[in-house]
């Protein structure tokens, strides 16, 4: 399979192939794939960073009241469209994130000195509210 994509690659023009025996084959990225490659590496993040940038003041005011009370890891149990949000909350504030599928082991790291357990659960979040507005909402839980 990784050759057929190979050659299809190699096809649009965005990788050569260079035999180097009957048996071993050259692979290198082209200036039209390094092209193709920066396009849709930008076409990825450009909404990720829009979503940051509107990250809800309440949500990064709460982060930042979780740092001054002390909270110095949060722990992420299960999946959550607001995840690369949290993240980002986290890292600004110098909290470490931490996500685990295993309940036990989440429940372990958050027991740690300042550890917070946040459960995902993807049905409490309104399908019409943007990830930003989804951390905010689990967030604002959090302070319950």
């Amino acid at each position: 399979m990784a050759n057929i994509l190979l050659r299809r690659l190699a096809e649009r023009g965005w990788v050569k192939l260079t035999r180097l025996s009957s048996k071993s084959v050259r692979y290198a990225l082209t200036p039209s794939g390094i092209g193709e490659l920066a396009r849709r590496t930008a076409g990825y993040f450009q909404p990720r960073h829009a979503q940051r940038r509107a990250l809800p003041r309440p949500a990064r005011d709460f982060s930042s009241q979780l740092k001054r009370n002390g909270v110095a890891t949060i722990v992420l149990f299960g999946e959550s469209e607001v995840e690369l949000l949290l993240d980002y909350v986290c890292e600004r504030h110098g909290i470490v994130f931490v996500r685990s599928a295993d309940f036990e082991k989440a429940r372990q790291l958050a027991h740690r000195s300042g550890g917070l357990l946040l459960i995902a659960e993807k049905e409490t979040v309104p399908a019409e509210e943007t990830p930003a507005e989804s951390l905010a909402l689990v967030l604002a839980g959090v302070a319950k």
